[in-house]
């Protein structure tokens, strides 16, 4: 059923059934053979082609632990060798094709689709939380996202990772029912139910059949106001994701990214990597989870995005007495950044050793996030610099150079923070080179801006690629959620379309000379330092060694 939800999603599907069933419509027949099925016929499969068959087991086990293989090697895989042949092929036989237009010559986007957003509703709950909501056909399903102001910038002091954790434990074991019956009831109803702690807000996004709604809103209800909170959840929840972070230190994307948020910011939860150590994990209790759990998992200054067949006046009724006893505002201040001063010609190098390929991130501080204001200019401006495919440095780097498979850089941001970063893997051997060729970039498009061509290129990519950002369900709730944030109303997507239109080229190189001057920017690097410092040295940077907190 979400298949359907985006033109991507039908197309796969009508040229999946023309291909294998010679019928662009075979979904009729398949959803009729599902409900025909009975349980004496997958017993019947089972028998047939699992039970008792030859099969492949493969046991991967951590290091230094044989003894937990799942059973002794019986195989010994033979590796073909290609023999040498004297044997001349003769040459393959091209058809000839002709065409119907020149291909040298580069396709012109179409006219902008002109996007219009459903009508919207809005409403606030006796209990205190923000609901913004559309009416949508499309399929027959609910889609919601319920943002909870208690993300990981609400970590008390020297508790990273409550946020987290508790998030965890909100997917596990209620009063009423173990995870393995929730997530049955959830299977039989067509139903996904997901929590995620993000920076600034606790997500929970719900789907589900909207004939099922009710059901799932009562499950909703239970996993959110009746958790079980048990020590035997907690202790492997707690080890689960200690295991994950302890893995994740390893990764060189993760370590870049820590230690940027570590140059940029001073202490505090800003300048903290998203997935606190191993060691600060040890210090939380089950206690600290409940206490988090207690202050700030509550309705008032949350904001609900939903977007269902279901009409506002059958809708409302079913969200408020789902969420009825949920009572109370959080006790909790999220953290503000701390801005440390950046250093100009430094790089910060991250020891990962024998790295074969290199993480790099560039950035700088830059505006607070907006919809229609520095910050979404400033977008506009970067896509034809880094935010795009056939940007300059991916041109440069990439297609030029060879230094990397891609390279991108993006302005993002919180309600009091804003960043640009730029980002990338490359060849160990390039790092210098690569790091030299972007100031080089970063030169020129300071002093001398875009060009006609480039901002014309923008106009019409974004206006194509905004077409889809309200789509489905889900790109619906995204948009929605950034209209909750900012608090405007839905002609902000007029008023952004007409800004991508009009802004002028004066004002989009002065943003360009404001947010591109080399020496304003600072540099991360993750890769093998008794290489990469002299490598990096030879070139004039100033190298900092740097340990992830």
């Amino acid at each position: 059923m979400r298949a359907l939800q985006s033109v991507e999603g039908k197309v796969s599907m009508l040229a999946k059934f023309e291909t294998f069933h010679e019928n662009p419509g075979f979904l009729t027949q398949q959803l009729a053979n599902v409900k025909a099925l009975r349980v004496g016929d997958i017993k019947r499969v089972f028998e047939q082609y699992i039970a008792n068959k030859a099969n492949v087991v493969l046991s991967i086990v951590p290091k230094g632990k044989p003894e937990l293989i799942a059973q002794q090697d019986n195989y010994t895989p033979k590796f073909y060798e290609p023999k040498t042949t004297e044997e001349v092929r003769d040459e393959v036989q091209l058809p000839s094709i002709t065409d119907s237009f020149d291909r040298s010559i580069k396709p012109q986007a179409g006219v902008a689709k002109a996007i219009t957003l459903p009508d919207l509703w809005q409403v606030k709950t006796d209990n205190g939380i923000d609901v913004l909501g559309a009416f949508d056909t499309e399929t027959p399903t609910t889609t919601l996202l319920l943002q909870i102001p208690a993300g990981r910038l609400y970590d008390p002091e020297n508790k990273a990772g409550v946020a987290l954790l508790t998030v965890e434990m909100l997917g596990q074991a209620t009063t009423q029912s173990t995870p393995s019956e929730l997530a049955q009831q959830l299977a039989k109803l067509g139903a996904e139910i997901t929590f995620e702690a993000k920076s600034e807000y606790i997500e929970i996004k719900l789907s589900t059949l909207s004939k099922n709604l009710t059901a799932t809103l009562d499950i909703l209800s239970e996993k959110l106001l009746q958790p079980k909170f048990s020590e035997s959840d907690f202790a492997r929840v707690k080890s689960m994701v200690s295991e994950y972070s302890k893995s994740e230190r390893d990764s060189a994307k993760f370590l870049a990214d820590s230690a940027l948020s570590q140059v940029m910011y001073q202490e505090g939860n800003y300048s903290k990597p998203w997935l606190p150590s191993q060691a600060e994990f040890a210090t939380i209790e089950l206690a600290d989870v409940k206490s988090f759990y207690a202050q700030q998992i509550l309705p008032q200054g949350s904001k609900l995005s939903i977007v269902s067949d279901v009409a506002q006046s059958k809708l409302v009724p079913a969200l408020t007495s789902a969420l009825s006893q949920w009572q109370g505002k959080g006790e909790l201040d999220m953290a503000l950044p701390k801005f440390a001063a950046l250093d100009s010609n430094i790089v910060y190098l991250v020891h990962k050793e024998n790295a074969p390929q290199v993480q790099i991130r560039v950035a700088r501080h830059a505006a607070t996030e907006d919809l229609a204001a520095e910050h979404f200019k400033s977008q506009i401006m970067n896509f034809a610099f880094s935010g795009s495919f056939n940007s300059r440095v991916n041109q440069n780097l990439r297609e030029s150079k060879g230094y990397t498979y891609g390279i991108g850089g993006r302005f993002s941001g919180y309600g009091d923070a804003g960043q640009f970063v730029l980002a990338s893997g490359i060849n160990a051997a390039n790092v210098a080179d690569a790091l030299t060729e972007i100031q080089q970039e970063f030169s020129k498009i300071n002093e001398y801006g875009l060009t006609d061509e480039e901002i014309q290129f923008t106009r019409n990519s974004i206006a194509q690629r905004d077409a889809l950002k309200y789509e489905t369900p889900a790109a619906k709730l995204n948009f929605f959620a950034m209209m909750h944030a900012h608090n405007v109303d839905a002609d902000i997507v007029d008023v952004r379309a007409k800004i991508i239109e009009t802004v002028g080229k004066k004002e989009l190189n002065q943003l360009a000379n404001k947010y591109f001057t080399p020496a304003e920017m600072t540099y991360v690097v993750v890769g093998d330092a008794n290489t990469l410092s002299k490598q990096l040295e030879a070139k004039g940077f100033t190298v900092k060694q740097l340990t992830i907190q």
